[in-house]
C-alpha cells in the first residue's frame, strides 16, 4: 500500500504541475482517497479489505459517472471479483463486501465532487 500510495502521489502533482484535465485529477485523487480509507481500515481494525473489490466497484461507479447512466452496466463484474477474491482464499465475503462498499462510496462521492 506505501508504494501504492507512493505512486499516486506523484502521480497527482505530476497532473497538477502539468494541468492535467479536471477528470484525470479527479480519478487520481478519488484513488487515492479510496485507498486511505482502505489503508485505515487495515491498520486500525488489522483486518484486510479487498483492494480488488474497491477498485472494480469504484471503477464501474466512476465509469457510469463520467460516461452515462449504461456504464452502470459494468457494476455486474464487480460480483465475480468479489467471488474470486474469496475463492482464492484472499479474502472472506464481508471484507469483499466492505471493499465493494469502499470502492462505491469513496470513490463515488470523491469522483463526483471533483469533476
Amino acid at each position: 500500500m506505501v508504494f501504492i500510495l507512493s505512486s499516486l502521489l506523484v502521480g497527482l502533482a505530476a497532473q497538477i504541475v502539468w494541468q492535467a484535465p479536471v477528470d484525470i485529477r479527479a480519478l487520481t485523487t478519488a484513488m487515492l482517497a479510496t485507498l486511505l480509507v482502505l489503508a485505515a481500515v487495515t491498520i486500525a481494525l488489522k483486518w484486510k479489505v479487498s483492494v480488488h473489490a474497491a477498485v472494480a466497484a469504484g471503477s464501474a461507479v466512476m465509469l457510469a459517472e463520467c460516461f452515462g447512466a449504461w456504464w452502470a452496466l459494468t457494476l455486474l463484474a464487480v460480483p465475480a471479483v468479489m467471488w474470486s477474491r474469496v475463492i482464492v482464499e484472499d479474502h472472506n465475503v464481508r471484507q469483499v463486501w466492505v471493499g465493494s462498499a469502499v470502492g462505491l462510496a469513496v470513490a463515488g462521492l470523491t469522483f463526483a465532487a471533483l469533476r
